[in-house]
């Protein structure tokens, strides 16, 4: 696992076509990734958007809603090839509107959970 040198500024190499050093997002989805069902949490207004498929996409834990996971990721993230997608991009929560790619958690995660970045040893 790939730590940061100096806190706040991982060491993040750069990759052929990640000229800032952070791959795109559909090649990455290390966000999407997470141990706790409360992860994502899924507001009214989120659930609206959602619409027919909150039931089976969103869960409730004591009485506040969350995304579901699948295989230890959020389960609207899907695998095509190599590059994860939102299958419901235009639907997501605001949790998720508001990450955003190249911000100080992503620049966190990516080293930390990329497959390409994780250094060996």
């Amino acid at each position: 696992m790939t730590t940061p040198d100096t806190p706040g500024t991982p060491d993040v190499p750069s990759h052929e076509g990640w000229s800032d050093g952070l791959p795109p997002c559909t090649a990455c989805g290390v966000c999407c990734f997470f141990d706790d069902p409360r992860y994502v949490m899924v507001y009214e207004e989120d659930s609206e958007r959602l619409a027919d498929r909150a039931d089976e996409l969103t869960h409730f834990i004591r009485g506040r809603c969350f995304m579901r996971k699948k295989e230890g990721h959020c389960i609207a993230l899907v695998q095509v090839g190599e590059h994860w997608q939102c299958s419901i991009y235009e639907q997501r929560p605001g949790l998720c509107r508001e990450f955003e790619r190249g911000c100080g958690t992503c620049r966190t995660l990516v080293p930390l959970r990329h497959p390409r970045m994780r250094k060996e040893g």
